[in-house]
This record gives C-alpha cells, sequence and structure tokens, in this order.
C-alpha cells in the first residue's frame, strides 16, 4: 500500500468520511481465483480515480477513490473491486514501489509532461520534499531538465540528494514561477 496526503487526512479526521472508512487509496497485490480480465497471479497496481474512462476528468469520474469519501481503501487482506480500479503494475517494481504510483507519480508526470510539456534543458521547481515532488525530480532529471529545490527541500533532505538535484544554490525567499507561455 502507498500512503498518501488523503490517507492522512481520512485518517486523521481533516476529511469526513463514515465511522469505519478503510483507509489508503493506493494499493498493489496479485490477481486471484474468479477474475476474468486477468489471469491468477498477475501483478497489479490500483488506479486513482476508477471512474475514469478517459477524456475529460469530470466530478463523476472522481468518485469512487478507494479509501476516501465513498469507497472503501486497500488497508486490507484482500480486496474486491471493479476491473477498472486496476492497471498490470509495472515489471521488475515490489508491491510496496508500485503502490507508491497511482497516486504521487501519476500526478508528478501529468503535471510535467501532460500540463507544462517539460523537455530537456526547462528548469524545473520542485517544492517540499513529498512523493510528488520527488518523483517530479527523477521525472524531470530522467527528462534532461535542470531541477532546483526549494529551501525547505534544501533543509530536508540530504546533500548527496542536492547534488543528485542539480543544485546547491538558495532559492529566493518569495521566487516567481512564470509559465513558457506568460510574460
Amino acid at each position: 500500500m502507498g500512503i498518501s496526503w488523503a490517507d492522512c487526512d481520512l485518517t486523521t479526521g481533516v476529511l469526513p468520511a463514515p465511522d469505519g472508512r478503510i483507509p489508503m487509496c493506493e494499493g498493489a497485490g496479485e490477481v486471484g481465483e474468479g477474475v476474468s480480465e486477468f489471469a491468477i497471479g498477475d501483478r497489479v497496481v490500483s488506479t486513482f480515480f476508477p471512474r475514469w474512462r478517459g477524456g475529460e476528468l469530470t466530478p463523476e469520474a472522481m468518485g469512487g477513490v478507494p479509501g476516501d469519501w465513498d469507497e472503501d481503501g486497500y488497508a486490507r487482506e484482500e480486496n474486491v473491486v471493479p476491473v477498472t480500479a486496476l492497471t498490470r503494475a509495472p515489471v521488475g517494481y515490489t508491491h510496496a514501489e508500485a503502490a507508491t504510483l497511482p497516486c504521487a507519480a501519476l500526478t508528478a508526470w501529468r503535471g510535467l509532461f501532460v500540463e507544462a510539456h517539460v523537455e530537456p534543458g526547462d528548469t524545473v521547481l520542485v517544492q517540499g520534499t513529498g512523493g510528488v515532488s520527488i518523483f517530479a525530480l527523477q521525472f524531470a532529471k530522467a527528462a534532461g531538465a535542470r531541477v532546483i529545490g526549494d529551501l525547505v527541500f534544501a533543509r530536508q533532505v540530504r546533500a548527496p540528494a542536492r547534488v543528485w538535484c542539480g543544485s546547491r544554490r538558495r532559492a529566493p525567499q518569495n521566487p516567481i514561477v512564470s509559465s513558457a507561455d506568460g510574460p
């Protein structure tokens, strides 16, 4: 299972949920008996929005997130979920590694490559040391971008990670970030 900010908020009462709601919006495991879309033993990982089939992300498509307001999560020995709640896990990933992908990794990927269209030579600012920031750092570096961490990142990450990130400079107190399309 992966632990996201939503899981923390749910279990501490920040997000409303019915009594007894089972948390964990991310999970990975192996397929058991009685499933026709996968073979027994196939390694799978959860999808974050199991009702989203593609196209525009509508409020209806955003429903059904495991561990959220209306669905139990993956903090169980066994889970029976619709086939749209699963996809094949990446080859070579452990269950723990695959379970980190549906929320933080997908958010970072979408922000960098779908929304911002990051390319080699671009500069990416990562903020803090949460899962999205750490995935964004890795994806941006792999894509050939220059990555800068903010002061929170610099304080929380050890020197080798800062060197790998590629910048030891201190970020300005109030950095101004503009889009490539803006003035």
